[in-house]
């Protein structure tokens, strides 16, 4: 099944707000925008700080902590 046709009418709204959102106002392709408002591409350390400073989402927002590989992950 699809992962869109699981989802609510609100998200699709909230997803498709924020995408407009980051190509407005930090400026970045449509398309671009679209992949990172549904989780299919994570932005850069330096888009993402961008993003905290344009539309205050913070950076960590963006990070998946199955991805964080840092010394104090690793030791809990």
């Amino acid at each position: 099944m699809c992962e869109i046709s699981r989802m609510t009418q609100t998200e699709i709204c909230e997803k498709s707000t924020l995408a407009k959102a980051l190509k407005d106002r930090v400026g970045i392709s449509t398309s671009y925008a679209h992949e990172i408002a549904h989780g299919q591409r994570t932005p850069s350390l330096r888009l993402a700080v961008k993003i905290e400073q344009v539309l205050g989402i913070a950076p960590a927002r963006w990070v998946s902590p199955a991805n964080d590989t840092s010394p104090a992950s690793e030791a809990a």
